[in-house]
């Protein structure tokens, strides 16, 4: 059993490139009362790529985990009503480490939502 692992182990260090390197998480906590899925792209080369859709409930947090370093831009949309978009493209800067967003309503706009930092004023 000892060898299997030792194995393992090998394989694992042997299969991760060198030069590896850990993309930044998003992170997002919702604090509205509707579900929100979250939707993240990034441009490359003129294309834009999306990020697996994020469902975030009520009070919860959800994570993009390995946002490629750039801007990437997030759309939220009501999760009872996919269609409405209540956040379209907010470009978020990721240049070295993990972010975390608060969504909240919106006071200057009904029916949307805005995203905060953490200690930034409401």
């Amino acid at each position: 059993m000892r060898r299997v692992l030792i194995a393992l182990a090998a394989i694992t260090c042997l299969a991760t490139p060198a030069g590896a390197q850990n993309f930044p998480s998003v992170g997002f906590k919702n604090e509205t009362p509707l579900p929100l899925i979250i939707q993240g792209s990034t441009i490359v080369h003129g294309v834009p790529r999306r990020g697996a859709p994020l469902v975030v409930a009520p009070g919860r947090m959800t994570f993009d985990v390995n946002a490629p370093p750039g801007v990437r831009f997030y759309t939220v949309l009501n999760g009872n009503q996919p269609a409405q978009v209540l956040l379209r493209n907010f470009p978020v800067p990721l240049q070295g480490g993990d972010v975390l967003l608060i969504v909240r309503p919106s006071p200057q706009a009904p029916g949307q939502v805005q995203f905060i930092l953490p200690g930034a004023a409401p």
